[in-house]
């Protein structure tokens, strides 16, 4: 979430095929997505609690998005 918020640049490709630097904003409307890993499903609601805390540290409210797929 801290680097999604942020302005960075990098090497891409115009819609002309042409080699250029790629300038973005940041996006301040950042969420984390729980959806599970290696060890199984992550969005009981302990999953989100401690999620939500742990975002809460620095900002001002907590942004979740749960992946039941």
């Amino acid at each position: 979430m801290g680097s999604a918020s942020n302005p960075h640049a990098f090497m891409g490709v115009t819609e002309q095929g042409l080699a250029a630097i790629v300038k973005t904003r940041g996006n301040k409307d950042v969420h984390v997505i729980l959806r599970g890993g290696t060890k199984g499903p992550n969005y009981a609601s302990q999953f989100v609690t401690d999620a939500a805390k742990t975002i809460e540290k620095k900002r001002e409210w907590a942004s979740i998005m749960i992946d039941c797929s």
